[in-house]
């Protein structure tokens, strides 16, 4: 117990306390007791002030007489009734003094005849003092007096000090007691907080104790006592902090070790300090094998540049951050050589107290060989062909640039090739696309052989490829028309074996020129691309030399078909001539074909063969198509109220059939016009045909199943393949007009038409021969037994009232 009140903060206060209030008693009882001193004094004197007054004014007429026997008689009667006063000394000026006490009185001489002497007239004194009567101490008051005006002498009074010690004892008692009290109340007071003082202080003793053992995870309480409490807080802030760091410390001291980039710490001295275990994965040598290296040694080990080291050091030291990061190589402990990213940054940390910061340097070495390679397929993703590993549009447009820039600063000439494969699609149509993307590689390849080597050889996608050729002399038009000769021959002249099959090659190539034909980049690539379009109208397999007049034909294709999305839109420019389809055994009509006819507001007529190529380039003959359909179908429905009705035999193109909602629109249309699928038939060409992929196929069937004839357009002039007449639901094959053409003079020809017949009669398809112009034409279709015909022998594409007039006019019901 005592150890509890003794030890300890609580003892080290408590200690201080006591200390305090004992002082503090001490201080009172000085400073307070002089004064209680004095007033006591002033009290006894006043006491004995009065108690002489009152004694002198109660004897005044027996002092005059000097009759003492009443006097003393009167004197011992008060003494006795007064506890406090111990005698009474009456003192005449040069007589005896009588003393009176409780129990006696004697007369003496001179006992107090001193203090007589002192006093002046009618004056009073206060002593403390041991006198004759009393034997001890006690207070005593001298004080002289007149009976009539006339000095008479004086009056002593002696009082006992009992009161007075009484008062003192007890003043002395209270301010002990009121410390007494503080001191027990004190004692309370932390008797009732010790243990939840001591407690908290415990905790926090222990808390410190738990950091100190590296518990950084350790709080403590923070409800204590006010600044206890703040204490609290303040430690726990401080762990919280520290760990905080100490985290931060081990998730860097983690990253550092588990990092693939090498740390290299060198110290003010440039020697190194610190390696992490990445540099024996980047460099190839172990941590250890680093001990003891200064920088040159390192910088010469890896063969980096140290100059270069040096001049990034002083960069960091003055701008106090890490270096911009390049890309260097290094030689590592195999012999290899690889790509790394250095960079380096300044470490400043304090040194001991008073010697200020010291500088030390982190190099960083990351491998990129990765991200270096990554770069490279990349850059030849950016700017080369996938598929050929040829430069792409990009590349060739920076190419161009650049071409134009140095033939412009050195007045030079260079020309475009712009190259467009021939019926490429066909290949792809018939033989797949793997087929075509090996045909397009096998082209690169071969473009490449034919031209210089400083020649740019470019596909700028599809089938599509351009070749810049530089250093063109000025007038040079002759040597650029030669080298496409020789392109366009050389590549014709051998053909590409894909899967063993060869395959010919046939190009159309556009010809421009810097600077004739352009001076920039967009002008020559179009002027090219419209001299390619020219030489692909001319007839395929050559080239064209761009000149305006193309210019001019492209600014009227343009205008066509601005034109012809304004008619399409109008819905009264374009309509249908039909041309009838003759049975050539009776010559009776069966069928019609639906022709479109354009008949321009200022233009006048446009023909088909010049519209519908141009809708076909453009998104419009999908829109063109639908518009048509809606056309025949509702023709085909005012057709359904005569006696004889005629089959309507509609031209569908591709991009019409491809789309998912082709049979849902005829499906509305057989609604909407109320007429049977059987009375139209479908036109195909050879080309969708030969897309004989499951959805084709599938589309083809329903559109069987939903009643509709299905036609090959144009059979024989394309790349025809039997495989597709045998796979489809194909009703009618429509003998293209240069095969009943040519049949009559070329034998070949003829044999050509006789086995499409021939087949056609075995497969059990209807055959129509396009383009009849001749009686003796009629008479070998006949003999080949072909089904129908169509051409101006019978009637060209006529204007509905016309053909009504010739054909119908009898089938109509009155």
């Amino acid at each position: 117990m005592i150890k509890f009140w003794s030890s300890g903060i609580f003892g080290f206060f408590f200690s201080r306390a006591l200390i305090a209030i004992v002082t503090f008693a001490t201080i009172l009882l000085l400073i307070l007791l002089p004064f209680f001193k004095s007033q006591l004094l002033q009290m006894v004197e006043n006491q004995s002030e009065m108690f002489a007054n009152s004694t002198i004014a109660a004897t005044t007429s027996n002092l005059y007489t000097e009759s003492y026997g009443e006097i003393i008689e009167y004197v011992t009667n008060v003494l006795n009734d007064t506890g406090n006063i111990l005698f009474v000394v009456i003192s005449k000026n040069g007589g005896e003094d009588i003393v009176i006490t409780k129990n006696n009185w004697i007369q003496s001489k001179d006992i107090f005849n001193g203090e007589k002497l002192k006093l002046s007239d009618n004056k009073s004194v206060l002593h403390f003092e041991s006198t004759v009567i009393t034997k001890g101490n006690s207070f005593v008051l001298h004080k002289k007096f007149d009976i009539g005006g006339a000095p008479w002498g004086m009056i002593t009074i002696g009082m006992s000090d009992s009161q007075y010690q009484d008062i003192k004892n007890k003043y002395m008692l209270i301010v002990g007691a009121v410390s007494a009290i503080l001191v027990a109340i004190l004692l309370l007071l932390f008797h009732r907080s010790a243990k939840k003082i001591r407690a908290q202080m415990a905790n926090l003793s222990e808390t410190g104790f738990q950091l100190q053992m590296g518990n950084l995870s350790a709080r403590a309480s923070e409800n204590g006592i006010g600044e206890i409490g703040s204490l609290s807080k303040a430690i726990n802030t401080m762990a919280t902090n520290l760990l905080e760091q100490t985290n931060s410390s081990k998730q860097l001291a983690q990253i550092v070790k588990q990092t693939n980039d090498a740390f290299i710490l060198f110290d003010t001295s440039l020697n190194i300090i610190f390696v992490n275990d990445a540099v024996a994965d980047v460099t190839g040598y172990a941590t250890s094998h680093f001990e003891n290296f200064t920088l040159a040694r390192f910088t010469n080990l890896l063969n980096l540049d140290l100059n270069e080291i040096l001049h990034e050091l002083d960069w960091v030291s003055a701008h106090t951050q890490h270096s911009p990061t390049r890309d260097v190589v290094i030689l590592k402990s195999n012999q290899l050589v690889i790509d790394v990213e250095i960079r380096i940054e300044s470490i400043t940390h304090d040194k001991n107290p008073g010697q200020g910061q010291e500088q030390n340097f982190l190099m960083v070495l990351s491998n990129i060989t990765t991200r270096k390679h990554l770069e490279k397929e990349l850059h030849q993703l950016a700017f080369y062909d996938k598929l050929t590993d040829l430069p792409n549009r990009r590349m060739f447009m920076d190419y161009m640039r650049n071409a134009i820039e140095y033939s412009k600063k050195n007045n030079k000439s260079f020309a475009l090739f712009f190259m467009d494969l021939d019926n490429f699609k066909f290949i792809n149509d018939t033989l797949g696309h793997d087929a075509g993307d090996e045909f397009l590689v096998q082209i690169g390849n071969r473009l490449k052989e034919i031209v210089r080597e400083s020649d740019m050889v470019t596909r700028l996608g599809g089938d599509e490829f351009t070749i810049l050729i530089e250093d063109v002399k000025s007038s040079g038009v002759m040597d650029v028309v030669k080298l496409a000769e020789k392109l366009v021959k050389e590549l014709a002249s051998k053909p590409i074996y894909i899967s063993g099959r060869p395959l010919s090659i046939s190009t159309s190539l556009g010809i421009a020129q810097y600077p004739e034909h352009g001076n920039d980049c967009d002008t020559l690539l179009r002027n090219a691309d419209i001299a390619m379009y020219s030489a692909k109208k001319s007839g395929k397999n050559r080239y064209a030399l761009f000149s305006e007049e193309m210019n001019a034909r492209l600014r009227h294709l343009i205008e066509i078909e601005a034109d012809l999305k304004q008619a399409i839109a109008s819905g009264t420019d374009i309509n249908f001539h039909y041309q009838p389809i003759i049975d050539l055994t009776n010559n009776q009509l069966v069928g019609v074909e639906a022709l479109a006819r354009w008949n321009h507001p200022i233009k006048g007529f446009i023909s088909p063969d010049e519209f519908i190529p141009i809708a076909e380039g453009s998104n419009l003959i999908v829109e063109l198509s639908d518009y048509l359909l809606k056309i025949a179908f509702k023709q085909a429905q005012a057709w359904s109220q005569l006696a004889f009705v005629p089959y309507m035999s509609i031209n569908i193109s591709g991009k019409q059939f491809e789309k998912n909602s082709f049979i849902h629109k005829l499906v509305n249309a057989l609604d909407t016009y109320k007429i049977k699928a059987s009375n139209i038939q479908l036109e195909f060409t050879e080309s969708i045909m030969l897309d004989s992929t499951k959805e084709t196929i599938l589309k083809f069937e329903e559109l069987k199943k939903m009643g509709f004839k299905i036609a090959i357009d144009d059979f024989g002039t394309g790349y025809s393949s039997l495989a597709y007449i045998h796979k489809l639901p194909i009703d009618v094959i429509k003998i293209d007009k240069t095969f009943v053409k040519g049949m009559i003079k070329n034998k070949k020809t003829h044999s050509i038409v006789a086995a499409i017949t021939k087949l056609s009669n075995v497969l059990d398809i209807k055959t129509i021969a396009e383009g009849i112009e001749l009686a003796e034409q009629v008479q070998i279709l006949k003999q080949l037994q072909c089904d129908y015909g169509q051409g101006f022998w019978y009637a060209q594409a006529l204007p509905i009232e016309e053909f009504r007039e010739k054909y119908l006019r009898n089938f109509e019901c009155n």
